[in-house]
């Protein structure tokens, strides 16, 4: 179990340590690594099949671990979107536009999706890369000064 277990942590640090501008391609690199090397079908099981199934079942457990700075860092992004929106003093109307002139502050940093505005309830949002709990909601929302 040692053997495989040592090199999914192997793995999983290259993918921790990976650049925003190669997510994409590497999490597809690193999920094709952990389905050819923790198949329970494959005939190499045979050779430490307890350890190959702990693995297995331990595997998803960790995945999510290198990616919540990711998220973290496209959260401060979004509390920047939403003082810039504020000190600019961007019309609700101007949300968009001004999301597309700086994506340095509207996008994820891992893959670059843009957040999303909802205009109707004033909410900014992002679409995490980590499987977070169902109930944890990644928004702000936009401030502006009332009327008169």
């Amino acid at each position: 179990m040692s053997d495989i277990d040592a090199r999914l942590m192997n793995e999983l640090s290259g993918f921790a340590a990976i650049s925003p501008a190669t997510f994409s391609a590497q999490r597809v690199q690193y999920h094709k690594w952990v389905s050819e090397n923790t198949n329970l079908l494959k005939p190499q099981t045979i050779c430490n099949p307890i350890g190959k199934i702990l693995v297995s079942i331990g595997t998803p457990a960790y995945e999510n671990y290198p990616l919540r700075p990711y998220d973290a860092a496209a959260l401060q992004r979004l509390v920047r979107l939403s003082l810039e929106i504020r000190r600019q003093q961007i019309a609700t109307e101007g949300i968009p536009d001004f999301m597309k002139q700086h994506p340095e502050w509207s996008t994820h940093p891992a893959d670059g999706t843009p957040f999303s505005w909802n205009p109707a309830t004033n909410e900014l949002a992002i679409h995490t890369v980590a499987t977070q709990a169902s109930a944890r909601r990644f928004l702000v929302q936009v401030w502006h000064r009332p009327p008169g």
